[in-house]
Order: structure tokens, then sequence, then C-alpha cells
């Protein structure tokens, strides 16, 4: 397990999540039945990245997280018509990536800030949202930032995801660097079947 680990942020983020300089993660060494944590540093760099909004300087290609804030900016990439094929070429181009995931910032349909966007349907936004992530096996984390503090544990989870996204695809590459044991150890064959699925046509 890396003591260290370097988060990439896409230079276009206008209001990256925060991510800790420390976070306690799961040690793949110890057992799940006896599981320890371990602390690792994050550092963060701001990078164009073509796809998604983040990913580890060390594995560009795999765990990518593509950010959403809410539902009022899923209804532009949605609900208009350019928007929507900026956002087929998005899903498109994260299936090229191993472990992508999109992730809802704020999943509430009851938005807490005020607009006025003609035709805006908070409920229609969120089923097209699962339709295209469920059509293309695109896993969807939601969460219901109102807080500060809320938002600290989002990103917490997110930075956790690309390194659990890391330490799995290693694994597969016969790069273990610790003795993960086998009741932790992700199902090689499910994993290879999902990444090597048929591309579900536009």
């Amino acid at each position: 397990m890396r003591s260290e680990w370097t988060i990439l942020i896409d230079t276009r983020e206008q209001k990256p999540l925060p991510f800790p300089a420390y976070l306690p993660v799961f040690d793949p060494a110890s057992s799940p039945q006896s599981p320890r944590l371990t602390t690792v540093k994050l550092n963060l760099k701001k990078s164009k990245l073509d796809t998604g909004d983040y990913c580890l300087e060390t594995h560009p290609t795999i765990g990518i997280i593509e950010r959403k804030a809410d539902l009022i900016e899923l209804h532009g990439n949605l609900c208009t018509k350019d928007g929507l094929s900026r956002f087929f070429a998005e899903l498109h181009r994260l299936r090229g990536f191993r472990n992508p995931c999109l992730l809802l910032e704020n999943s509430d349909t009851a938005p807490r800030r005020t607009v006025s966007i003609p035709g805006f349907t908070p409920t229609a936004v969120r089923d097209l949202l699962l339709i295209n992530c469920v059509s293309r096996g695109l896993p969807l984390y939601t969460f219901n930032v109102s807080t500060s503090a809320h938002r600290l544990k989002c990103a917490e989870w997110a930075a956790s995801f690309l390194i659990m996204s890391a330490l799995c695809s290693e694994i597969q590459n016969g790069q273990d660097p610790v003795t993960l044991p086998s009741s932790a150890r992700p199902n090689l064959d499910s994993e290879r079947m999902r990444s090597e699925g048929p591309i579900t046509q536009e």
C-alpha cells in the first residue's frame, strides 16, 4: 500500500471537492474479519483531463470520476440538444477507462438553489440519468450534500474510490504490493466480464 497518492483535478472544475490532506483507508494487508486502517497522504494537482474530473496521477485510466453538482446541472446535460450530444460523448469516453463512475453530489429532487429553467422537471432528469447509467453499465454514486462537512465526506468517498480502484487493478495485473486475503480480493472473472462487455449503441 502506497503511503502517498496524488489526485489529478481537471482544470475546468470550478468547485473541486475538498479532499483532505490525510485519509484513513482499509489496510489490504489485514483481514476483513480483523480490519486495520492505514493513513495515506493525499496530494492534489490541477491538470487538464480530456475525460472525467478526478483520477490518480499513477493510474490515470483507472477509477476515473465524472462529477455532477446536482439535477440542475444534469438538466443542461440531458434535456438540451447540445448538452445531450456532449454528455453522450462524455459517457462514451468514460467507457474506455477501467472502473469509471459518475458522482452526483446532490441528488435531491427538490433543489436547494432557486432557478427558473423552462421545462425543468427534477424527477424526469433523475430518471433520464438512471436510464443512461444503467444502459451503459456506468456506476452512479449519489450524495445529498447540504453542509461543508457533508461535502468533505463526499470527497473522502471519492478519494477512497480512486485508491481502491487502483489497488484492485494492481491485483488484476499481478502487481499486488501486499498479501491481500482471498476473501477481500475482487472477483476478477466478473470484473473482466464487465470491463469487456459489449458497447451499448447510442
